[in-house]
């Protein structure tokens, strides 16, 4: 099996343990190829249609998303209530040269006296990738979140993924 699409997930850490966040929204924005013709034979899409588009993965969106809330330098999953929404699946799309550019909102709030946590504030913060979403790969956008630093973005690829469990796997 493989995916004539490209897919996206996404993580978030923070860049200290001194502070948690609560990721409320995500949106994704770029120059997407938005339709195609796909060949059958070997499952190659030719654009017809690129325009500049935006996902967005937030509770107002999509009934089913919780905030996600994170209190740790390891990158944890993004991930709504519906399994099935868990990922955002694009024709494949190349943005190297004119880049995805990713908003993130999110509340934060500081320790304290080493355990409790402050009122929580809202924030935003844009940061961009170059990247070439190719058909039948799997994209996880990482990110690391601290209100004081810009936004630092990796991107992890894989070959493929699973339909069954979801998660990425590694072709040959």
């Amino acid at each position: 099996f493989h995916h004539a699409l490209s897919r996206i997930g996404f993580k978030a850490a923070t860049s200290s343990t001194d502070y948690k966040i609560t990721v409320n929204q995500i949106t994704v924005e770029g120059n997407f190829v938005t339709a195609g013709t796909m060949t059958l034979k070997d499952g190659g899409i030719t654009p017809t249609t690129t325009t500049n588009t935006s996902y967005i993965l937030s509770e107002d969106e999509n009934t089913s998303f919780t905030p996600a809330e994170i209190c740790n330098t390891t990158a944890q999953e993004i991930k709504s209530q519906t399994e099935d929404e868990d990922y955002i699946m694009i024709i494949p799309t190349n943005l190297t040269s004119s880049k995805v550019t990713v908003t993130v909102n999110y509340s934060y709030q500081y320790k304290y006296d080493g355990t409790n946590f402050a009122q929580p504030e809202t924030t935003t913060q844009t940061g961009s990738v170059g990247i070439n979403f190719e058909k039948g790969k799997a994209y996880t956008l990482v990110f690391t979140l601290d209100p004081l630093q810009p936004i630092q973005f990796s991107v992890n690829e894989f070959s493929g993924w699973s339909p069954e469990t979801n998660t990425p796997v590694q072709l040959d």
